[in-house]
């Protein structure tokens, strides 16, 4: 029953990063009222949930070498961590909002859906 009290596949986005720190504190306030809980990391432990930074220009964010420290809630108890690309709705979203790494994944699939069909290609007693 614990698996129904989650909401899946939302995006808020924010200016600043104490707006982005100010709205999750007020989601996390929001769905706890529900009884709902979110997917958030502690000191010792990854967080589900992720935030991404979209630098100003595409070169900006091609020569971003750290992402920015995670956000802190809770009074430090738990964290949202920074990324450089997520998915959202099955499609890959970066920094530089460039859509190489989408491609990149939909080649490897095909590649693999390819190679599943190596032996029905191979077979003599198809043609």
């Amino acid at each position: 029953m614990d698996s129904l009290l989650y909401v899946n596949d939302g995006a808020f986005l924010t200016e600043l990063r104490e707006e982005a720190k100010a709205t999750a504190q007020k989601i996390y306030t929001h769905f706890a009222h529900f009884g709902l809980q979110m997917n958030m990391g502690s000191p010792n432990k990854k967080s589900k949930m992720e935030a991404v930074y979209f630098p100003p220009s595409m070169k900006e964010a091609r020569e971003q070498n750290e992402l920015p420290p995670d956000l802190k809630l809770n009074n430090g108890d738990n964290n949202i961590h920074f990324s450089s690309s997520f998915k959202y709705l099955g499609s890959y979203i970066t920094s530089d909002l460039s859509d190489e790494l989408e491609i990149e994944v939909r080649i490897k699939k095909a590649t693999a859906q390819m190679g599943m069909l190596k032996d029905f290609f191979m077979c003599r007693d198809v043609g």
